[in-house]
């Protein structure tokens, strides 16, 4: 008799747009199949709040000719990932602050679309719909 393997448990990110444009609320305890790449390490601000392994996604993830590495996993657990920007002048954008973010444990994503009424620039904007979420995830065939 072949000894089982444990699951191999991987962290991973998605930002709000990668599903509210092209997929589906995602829950706990839901197999899927993702597309993945390795996180950005350079992403801090979300990194900051979890080690994490795959950045997901629907998207050209490693550029227009890699698609990324597509795994079969089960959602063990789901936050919603909340962070604070400020604007920042040279870049004419506005940027996460270091430090500013916070996770929300949940039972599914909720689809509420990125606030688009914007701070004015020079003021701290704080959204209130989730920026993206962070799975727990249970990868199969490992």
């Amino acid at each position: 008799m072949t000894p089982k393997r444990a699951p191999s448990i991987v962290h991973s990110y998605t930002s709000f747009f990668e599903y509210e444009c092209c997929g589906d609320p995602v829950a706990v305890n839901d197999v899927l199949d993702v597309d993945h790449i390795p996180m950005d390490r350079r992403d801090t601000a979300i990194c900051d709040l979890m080690p994490l392994d795959w950045y997901v996604g629907h998207h050209a993830l490693g550029g227009p000719d890699d698609p990324g590495t597509r795994s079969r996993v089960r959602v063990k657990r789901l936050w919603e990932v909340y962070l604070h920007y400020r604007f920042d002048l040279a870049r004419d954008a506005y940027v996460p602050i270091p430090g500013s973010g916070s996770l929300r444990e949940v039972p599914a994503m909720r689809f509420g679309a990125w606030d688009d009424d914007m701070a004015v620039a020079g003021a701290d904007y704080r959204p209130t719909s989730p920026q993206g979420w962070i799975m727990r995830l249970e990868q199969f065939g490992s």
